[in-house]
């Protein structure tokens, strides 16, 4: 997973890893039909980076 990582993030541990993906305040809100998650800025690129790179990363051959 590290190797999935945005440099910043790349070197830490896995506790720390989990309080900064994992732990980030969101709030899910509901209206009509639609669905939101609200978070602040920092945490909403965070979140981009790695979701990003884990939609280019490509698993090995079995």
């Amino acid at each position: 997973m590290r190797q999935l990582l945005p440099a910043e993030l790349a070197q830490h541990r896995a506790m720390t890893l989990r309080w900064r993906l994992y732990a980030i305040a969101a709030k899910v809100v509901k209206t009509g039909r639609q669905l939101f998650v609200k978070l602040k800025e920092k945490h909403r690129t965070l979140l981009e980076k790695v979701l990003i790179a884990l939609r280019e990363f490509e698993p090995p051959p079995i």
